[in-house]
C-alpha cells in the first residue's frame, strides 16, 4: 500500500507483511513460511445467513449487532410499558453504501406511526437513536424495522434494540472493577502501611471484604477467563490467550439471561476481546 493510514482509499497495489520476535526468541534464528494470504471483504462477516446476531466494531467499539441485509423486514409485536421508549443503534458495514433506517409503530386496528426515517453512511461510528413511546402506552404494537439500500444485499445494523419503560425493578445496578497486576500486599485495604488505596477501602467500609481471595494465575489472560466463567483455566482446556470453549458461560451471558445489558470498558488487550462473549457493547 506504501503507507499505513487506516483512511485509504486507492486500490491496492501490494501488501507488506513484518514478523518480529521479542524476547529471547530474537536471538534464535527460524523462518516462517506463508501458504497462503486471503483478503475478505467486510461483508463477508455477514454471508452465512439473511439474518443473524454478530458482535460487531465501528471505530473501536464493538456491540451486537443484530445484521439484515437490504431490502429488508423486521416485525415485532410488543405490548409498550408506562414510559416506552425503543433504543437502537444504526451501522453500516461501508460508507460510499448508505443504507435508509425506518422504523414504525402500528396499533393493533390502527395506522401506522413514523418514529424514524434516517439514512446513515458513517461506518466508523454508531449511530444511537432514543425514540418516545409513550403515546402507545399500554397498547400492543407492532415494531417494524425496515432497511433499504442502492445495492440489494448489503448489510444493515441494528445495535442492541431494546424496548424499555419507567424503572419497574429493584435489580441493583453492577459493576465489576479489574486492577490488573494489583497485588493486595501493596493496598491499603489489605493493611499495607502507605494508604495507596483509600477509594477501596472507603467502598469496602460499606461492604465486603474478602480478605482470603486468590488469583487462579499470575499471568492476565488465564485469570481472567477463570473470573468471567468461574472456571479453572485448566477446566477451560489451558486457554491461555485464545479464546474460551463454546461451552463455557461468561458472567456477561448469565447477566444477559438475566434481563441485564452488559457491557466491557478495558485498556487492556490482554483482558478484552477473548472474553467479551454475551457483552452488548465493547470498548477497548
Amino acid at each position: 500500500m506504501g503507507r499505513q493510514e487506516e483512511d485509504w482509499d486507492e486500490p491496492w497495489t501490494q501488501l507488506g507483511l513484518r514478523f518480529y520476535a521479542g524476547g529471547q526468541a530474537r536471538f534464535v534464528p527460524t523462518s516462517i513460511d506463508i501458504l497462503s494470504v486471503s483478503l475478505i471483504p467486510k461483508e463477508a462477516a455477514y454471508a452465512d445467513a439473511d439474518v443473524g446476531v454478530s458482535p460487531t466494531f465501528s471505530g473501536n467499539i464493538q456491540r451486537r449487532a443484530l445484521y439484515t441485509h437490504a431490502p429488508a423486514r423486521l416485525e415485532y409485536r410488543v405490548r409498550v410499558p408506562d414510559g416506552g421508549r425503543f433504543d437502537v443503534g444504526l451501522g453500516v458495514v461501508r460508507d460510499e453504501v448508505p443504507v435508509n433506517f425506518a422504523i414504525t409503530a402500528q396499533p393493533l386496528g390502527g395506522e401506522a406511526v413514523t418514529l424514524l426515517e434516517e439514512t446513515y453512511s458513517d461506518s466508523e461510528r454508531w449511530a444511537q437513536r432514543s425514540l418516545d413511546l409513550t403515546r402507545f402506552e399500554g397498547e400492543v404494537v407492532s415494531l417494524v424495522l425496515t432497511a433499504t439500500s442502492d445495492r440489494v444485499g448489503t448489510p444493515a445494523l441494528w445495535v442492541a434494540p431494546t424496548l424499555s419503560g419507567s424503572r419497574s425493578t429493584r435489580k441493583p445496578n453492577i459493576i465489576l472493577y479489574v486492577i490488573d497486576s494489583a497485588g493486595a500486599d501493596f493496598m491499603s485495604v489489605y493493611g499495607y502501611n502507605r494508604r495507596t488505596t483509600p477509594y477501596i477501602a472507603q467502598l469496602a467500609a460499606e461492604g465486603a471484604v474478602f480478605e482470603h481471595a486468590y488469583s487462579n494465575s499470575s499471568s492476565t489472560p488465564p485469570s481472567t477467563r477463570s473470573f468471567v466463567t468461574s472456571l479453572h483455566d485448566s477446566v477451560l482446556g489451558g486457554t491461555g490467550g485464545r479464546r474460551l470453549p463454546e461451552e463455557a458461560m461468561t458472567m456477561a451471558q448469565h447477566m444477559r439471561a438475566a434481563g441485564y445489558q452488559t457491557a466491557m470498558l478495558t485498556s487492556n488487550p490482554n483482558a478484552g476481546s477473548a472474553t467479551d462473549r454475551g457483552v452488548d457493547t465493547y470498548r477497548d
